[in-house]
Formats: structure tokens, sequence, C-alpha cells
């Protein structure tokens, strides 16, 4: 269940099921933005990073919130997502988060 102020997660915790990998979640696709508009938003704010349905730190830049979700996925082998707060409610999955990573440290 969401706390009181925050969007609908999606549990993409530690397991072998398809959730786990960011697959099979209907939700995701529906609020998946491309790489290349995320890019142009790294520095705004209100992103949380999420490994399960724990939150990795408070609310962040989108740059310092792929931080927080690509170190948790190296580190213990979860599944990671990153959610917009507010109103856009944008949801980022474990793959996209790995492409955006790749691009910010490749510039």
């Amino acid at each position: 269940m969401p706390r009181p102020g925050y969007p609908p997660y999606f549990d993409m915790g530690c397991g072998d099921n398809d959730m786990s990998k960011g697959e099979g979640d209907s939700m995701s696709l529906a609020h998946q933005t491309a790489d290349d508009d995320l890019m142009e938003l790294l520095d705004s704010h209100l992103w949380l990073a999420r490994g399960g349905s724990v939150a990795l730190g408070p609310p962040a830049t989108l740059r310092k919130a792929l931080s927080q979700a690509h170190m948790f996925s190296s580190k213990d082998g979860c599944g990671t997502s990153i959610v917009k707060l507010c109103e856009e409610e944008i949801h980022i999955a474990g793959d996209q988060i790995n492409r955006l990573w790749n691009r910010i440290r490749a510039s």
C-alpha cells in the first residue's frame, strides 16, 4: 500500500518472477518516458529511487536518483525503479535506468 502523499509504486523487489525484472508491469508502459526526454530532465527535482518497495533516499534530482538506483542494483542485484513525484507519476524501470546511467557516464 503506498504511503499518503506518494504515488502508487510498482513492486520491483528481488525474486525470480518477471515483475522483479520490470517485465509484465502494464503500468510501466503507460508511464514510461523516452530516454532522450529523460536526459533533458536530469537536474529536475522530486524523483524517488526505490529498491523493491523501499525508498533509497529522499526525493532528489533525476541524476541523483539514477545514481542511487544504479548503485543499489549493482550491489544487491535487486530490481530498482524511479518515480517522478507530483502530478506526473513517471515510472522508470530497471532496464531504462541502466541505459540512462550509461549515457550519463559516456557524456
